[in-house]
């Protein structure tokens, strides 16, 4: 059984167009049947982009080969100034290397996370798929329903209406990571090191862009959504998400290990080799290895969607 059974629900008064096939949630996915136009790099499926496929497959490379320094920092003993900037406890430091080893890969992962410690084998029902990446390029190509919100959502629009700067956004509960047409603007990777600016006056990042300078770019738009896949399935979801530099580096450990704009912001740092970082005090003037969750930096994004019936057109 698969196990969105008990979630299906119907878009009603939508004129289906020609050449469209319907997936709802409660559908098996069988990408060769549904999404004919598949191509891999690696385990990743990538879908819909046509002669873009290449750049992506290069910008998975890259990633992979970013990824290797940060994965060795984070199990290093003590923890590297980076790891406790953006992750704090030493002892999620396994769990922190098993989200960055599993980007990698694109090993399999279970959709269905809820009420299952991280490790776990899936229990029965559960459908184990490894990230599909998705280009849109133009209105009807993607239509879902999402929650707290009424009617049919086009995912284009959505991709125009935004203005964080956002060019990427995980399906929450599926497999599907979207590109927005603004991803192929953004250069692959960075040329040269780049670092966020730390006034060290106020002990805080003083990048007026919140810090996103040094992540905006296809490898770490990849990693935001690839992130979010393996912590949805290592984990019940994000309990908290922080946007900015500074909010990032505020989170305690137990919310930061859930938020992937902290694996952005540490493998940024780490690949640039980063120096400057804020020291984190208590009330009396110590020292802490944690940090304050900041409940008021926590909020609801508009790359994190919790999809409910999703339907896409077969060619644009």
């Amino acid at each position: 059984m698969d196990i969105y059974s008990n979630r299906k629900q119907v878009i009603q008064n939508f004129k289906e167009p020609s050449k469209h096939e319907r997936l709802t949630v409660s559908e098996p996915r069988d990408a060769a049947h549904v999404w004919p136009e598949i191509q891999y790099s690696g385990l990743y499926g990538i879908r819909h982009c046509g002669s873009n496929a290449t750049k992506i497959d290069a910008a998975l490379k890259t990633l992979r080969h970013t990824l290797q320094p940060a994965i060795r920092d984070s199990t290093q003993v003590p923890p590297s100034a980076a790891y406790k900037t953006f992750f704090k406890d030493a002892g999620q430091s396994q769990y922190i290397k098993g989200i960055l080893t599993n980007i990698t890969t694109g090993v399999h992962m279970p959709l269905k996370a809820a009420g299952r410690a991280h490790g776990n084998a899936p229990s029965s029902g559960e459908i184990e798929r490894s990230p599909e990446i998705i280009c849109i390029s133009r209105r009807g190509q993607l239509l879902y329903h999402i929650s707290n919100h009424n009617g049919v959502v086009d995912h284009y629009d959505a991709c125009q209406e935004r203005t964080d700067g956002g060019t990427s956004a995980y399906m929450a509960g599926t497999q599907y990571i979207v590109l927005c047409p603004s991803f192929f603007a953004l250069d692959p990777a960075p040329s040269e090191p780049t670092c966020p600016h730390l006034d060290k006056w106020t002990n805080r990042y003083s990048d007026s862009y919140g810090g996103k300078s040094i992540i905006h770019f296809q490898i770490f738009a990849l990693l935001h959504g690839i992130a979010q896949f393996y912590i949805f399935a290592t984990s019940a979801g994000p309990r908290a998400q922080a946007n900015g530099i500074n909010e990032c580096s505020g989170l305690a450990a137990e919310y930061a290990k859930e938020n992937a704009r902290s694996y952005e912001f540490y493998v940024a740092n780490i690949r640039s080799k980063c120096a400057d970082f804020p020291r984190i005090y208590d009330a009396n003037g110590r020292e802490l290895l944690g940090g304050d969750p900041a409940p008021g930096n926590m909020t609801e994004r508009s790359d994190l969607l919790w999809i409910s019936d999703i339907d896409l057109i077969d060619h644009p």
